[in-house]
């Protein structure tokens, strides 16, 4: 089915007469619509449910509230099922909203990846890291509640894939 498209004649609206040709010089010039902003799904925002500033890097579990504390190894197991890694480069005070990423490549400066390791030189590139009895990361699973972070791609880039925690011992 051919349709013709409507047009203003003399000040009506109807079907363009046969024959009439739509001049392009006289048509508005279209803009394709934005792109939607880009959303990282790797990212949430919790807030920080203890009484220390959270700096980068620290792991987090989900408390009973929806706020967030301090994954450790040596906890209950509910406090070693961390859900990810502090992104804020300021530390997260208490009761302020912090960013948490949850998987997938998370990139530091080898300074701000040494506080949570204790090391010197950033992340060791293959590298896999777990919870640390301090609420840091290590290269040595440490227990009774393993839970793994992750692998160093980098010295200065972990990615996340954290793996069920495992009680051992």
């Amino acid at each position: 089915m051919n349709r013709k498209p409507l047009v203003f004649v003399n000040g009506e609206i109807s079907e363009m007469p046969s024959g009439d040709l739509v001049d392009p010089a006289v048509l508005p010039e279209l803009e394709a619509p934005p792109a939607p902003p880009a959303v990282d799904f790797s990212l949430v925002e919790l807030v920080n449910g203890t009484p220390f500033a959270r700096p980068f890097g620290t792991p987090v579990y989900v408390k009973p509230d929806g706020e967030f504390a301090d994954a450790v190894p040596g906890a209950t197991v509910d406090e070693a099922e961390a859900v990810g890694l502090i992104t804020n480069a300021a530390p997260v005070q208490q009761d302020d909203p912090g960013i948490v990423k949850t998987h997938g490549p998370m990139t530091g400066t080898e300074a701000q990846w040494n506080a949570q390791t204790g090391g010197s030189g950033g992340l060791v590139a293959g590298s896999d890291y777990y919870l640390n009895t301090g609420g840091g990361l290590s290269t040595t699973p440490i227990g009774p509640n393993v839970t793994k972070l992750g692998k160093a791609l980098s010295s200065t880039v972990l990615n996340i894939r954290i793996e069920p925690t495992i009680t051992v011992g």
